[in-house]
């Protein structure tokens, strides 16, 4: 028996003969002197052949983990950057959301403002209108006037009364022209969130006046 220093555990046929190594030892059966030239040979077979040595079993476990590892670590960064990400959009909401509420409702008073703005047009349109086709000297012209504006925006602006409308008779330099009827027509429109307005010193209330002048009519 012969005893040869060893690289790794593995039993294999070398030279016709079982021979079985250890991390240590080398030993063959039967015994046989090894000479110099075998012994490189020895070597040489076990570096071609040191796969057999290794745990092939254990080598793909440690492969199998080692590439599941780095997924799992990039998930977990992943993961870690998407919590993140998302407590940033919570503070830039937070930070933002009072500004968009803030334009939000002052783009729905702006509106309501507009709106009210068409109907006191109308609604003085409609009281010159009535004017230029009665004679101001029939009685009761300016009440007729006022009434006709009124009806118009019953429906739509019922807060509008006689105090708000002026009516006036406006007479031409030329004798012979006819004159005018200007009707003068003013509200208040008062914001719906005035809580919101007052604290950035927006008024909560706006005055919208509307004036129609038309020529009589013979």
């Amino acid at each position: 028996m012969l005893l040869v220093p060893c690289m790794a555990n593995f039993l294999f046929e070398w030279q016709g003969r079982l021979a079985f190594c250890f991390p240590s030892l080398w030993l063959t059966l039967p015994s046989e002197p090894v000479g110099p030239h075998k012994k490189r040979n020895v070597s040489m077979n076990t570096k071609t052949r040191s796969g057999y040595g290794s745990n092939p079993q254990s080598e793909t476990q440690q492969d199998f983990r080692a590439k599941r590892t780095v997924p799992s670590t990039r998930r977990r960064i992943q993961g870690s950057l998407l919590i993140d990400r998302r407590g940033a959009t919570l503070v830039e909401l937070a930070l933002v959301l009072p500004l968009l509420m803030l334009i939000l409702l002052g783009c729905l008073d702006f509106g309501r403002i507009l709106y009210v703005s068409a109907v006191v047009t109308n609604t003085a349109h409609e009281g010159a209108a009535w004017g230029s086709l009665n004679p101001p000297t029939s009685g009761g012209w300016n009440q007729g006037v006022v009434s006709a504006a009124i009806t118009e925006s019953a429906g739509t602006l019922p807060s509008l009364t006689d105090t708000d409308i002026t009516v006036a008779d406006i007479p031409s330099g030329d004798p012979s022209a006819p004159g005018y009827v200007r009707v003068e027509v003013q509200t208040e429109y008062h914001m719906t969130y005035p809580g919101i307005f007052a604290y950035w010193n927006v008024p909560t209330t706006v005055i919208v006046t509307r004036r129609v002048v038309m020529p009589h009519h013979r």
